[in-house]
């Protein structure tokens, strides 16, 4: 499986999460991305930065762990 099909399988999957779980993916993915990752997701997904900055703050602080959200 190439790279464009693994982004496509991603963000497929964000519209079956809820507003949460799919600003956290976006984040995960921004921060496995690198350099320019929120940019491309946000390219890619049409989020913003800021949504997508905060799933990268909640995902460092183990937020994302939180079953109760």
């Amino acid at each position: 499986m190439g790279k464009n099909n693994s982004d496509e399988l991603w963000i497929g999957f964000l519209g079956s999460l809820n507003e949460v779980q799919a600003r956290q993916l976006a984040g995960i993915k921004a921060l496995e991305f690198g350099w320019g990752g929120i940019s491309k997701v946000g390219r890619l997904t049409g989020k913003d930065y800021k949504t997508i900055k905060k799933g990268i703050t909640e995902v460092e602080n183990g937020k994302f762990l939180d079953k109760n959200e």
